[in-house]
């Protein structure tokens, strides 16, 4: 929570309990900003005596005089040298608050929180709640773009069941007999465990909802807003935003465990990754390497783990989404006939289409986004298509959307009664904090 000075429009110093805090990236960002980057400050105190005594000695009848004057001169200095923390480095970055496009809403003056009732005030009162750092939308959320709000952090299903797997482990090393399995068993799990960790390399995947900001549909366009700011005529539009990413595990202050399994609520200030995700977030990242060095090696390795992420809900098929499927497939055909120069069958190419629609539609991970373009590949180039194609035009519609259908209307589309899916931004994660 940040205080704002009623009499200046900037920020005063507050209390915050880290939970965590990347240093690498608190000093990347200051240096960037100001240069250098202090680590001590000395404060000095000095102060200077002077004394002086003096006398005249003269003749009034002769005209003549005698003078003599002694002085002396003390000086002390007192040098108090504070060393720089990263907290208070983290301080500075906070307040030079360069490069934020959302502020957490306590930090606002309450002036500026009045709640709006309307889409058209909403609309007429977005420049100004830009400005305030209250609402941005999200085609204007780019690489490197900061965000503060109040986010509900815990770690990714993924990585529960590593923790999981290796603390069972560890407790079950040596006592076998009172969990009354076997030696073997134990040896058959324990390099899978080993396997998922190692996996991470030290990272932790981390998601949680937002609880201070939501996103709802503004004159055709989708804003992350303060909700807040939403009345209650308006609130039932608005989709829940959530924050997805990778955090160090060395960063944490606190035990990861307390911190990360108890969908506790803190601040997060973050850096956005890129724009907001059109596809599931999956932990799982050695997917894309894999997939540059052999396809059939990422299905190999990376499937098997997938299904372990447990974290992805099941989709809901719906009009929406086969259309966007359609279009995806549609185009991915054209675009491998023309690149391929091939002339495949037009009927086996729309039945392949006909076929991949519901498995793309319906699809909650990348890997399953990625095979349901398989069938259609082979309809158009065959078996011996070549894959380095393949997977370039692939990777360039595996994400295409259609052009949406404008709403000029204030109302924006109804939603669903169904529980809505969030709005996924990839984030890095540089600070937790209450």
């Amino acid at each position: 929570m940040a205080i704002w000075n009623r009499k200046r429009n900037e920020p005063r110093d507050r209390h915050r309990e880290f939970i965590y805090l990347d240093e690498v990236s608190v000093v990347s960002l200051l240096a960037g900003l100001q240069g250098e980057i202090k680590e001590a400050v000395t404060d000095t105190l000095s102060r200077t005596e002077d004394h002086s005594l003096g006398g005249t000695i003269g003749a009034a009848k002769a005209g003549a005089s005698v003078e003599s004057r002694l002085g002396a001169s003390r000086t002390s200095t007192n040098e108090v040298v504070r060393r720089a923390v990263i907290q208070s480095t983290f301080r500075d970055l906070w307040r030079r608050d360069v490069g934020v496009l959302l502020h957490n809403i306590s930090g606002i003056k309450r002036r500026s929180r009045k709640p709006i009732h309307s889409y058209r005030d909403l609309e007429n009162a977005l420049p100004r709640l830009k400005k305030a750092k209250l609402a941005v939308p999200l085609s204007e959320i780019h690489r490197g773009d900061i965000v503060e709000m109040d986010v509900k952090i815990e770690a990714d299903q993924f990585f529960k069941i590593i923790t999981m797997g290796t603390t069972i482990l560890d407790l079950m090393n040596g006592r076998e007999h009172l969990f009354g399995i076997s030696d073997a068993d134990v040896r058959e799990v324990a390099p899978m465990i080993k396997v998922l960790r190692e996996l991470l390399v030290g990272l932790v995947p981390m998601r949680g909802l937002a609880t201070s900001h939501s996103v709802i549909e503004v004159a055709g366009e989708r804003v992350v807003i303060a909700t807040e700011l939403l009345g209650n005529e308006v609130r039932g539009g608005a989709r829940p935003l959530e924050l997805v990413g990778f955090a160090e595990s060395d960063s944490f202050w606190r035990d990861l465990r307390r911190t990360l399994f108890s969908g506790s609520t803190f601040t997060v200030y973050a850096r956005a990754e890129g724009p907001v995700l059109s596809s599931p977030w999956s932990p799982i990242k050695i997917a894309d390497l894999l997939e540059s060095l052999a396809p059939d090696l990422r299905d190999q390795v990376v499937l098997p783990l997938q299904q372990l992420d447990l974290g992805n809900t099941q989709s809901v098929e719906t009009p929406e989404t086969r259309a966007t499927a359609q279009f995806q497939l549609d185009n991915f055909a054209v675009a491998l006939q023309a690149a391929s120069g091939t002339t495949p069958d037009s009927t086996a190419v729309n039945e392949a289409v006909a076929t991949a629609i519901p498995a793309l539609a319906s699809a909650t991970t990348i890997e399953e986004r990625r095979r349901a373009f398989e069938p259609v590949a082979q309809a158009v180039a065959g078996e011996d298509a070549d894959r380095d194609l393949l997977l370039r035009i692939r990777s360039d519609w595996i994400d295409r959307l259609p052009a949406p259908v404008q709403n000029h209307s204030p109302v924006p589309r109804q939603q669903p009664d169904s529980e809505v899916s969030p709005v996924q931004l990839e984030v890095g994660f540089v600070a937790l904090y209450w």
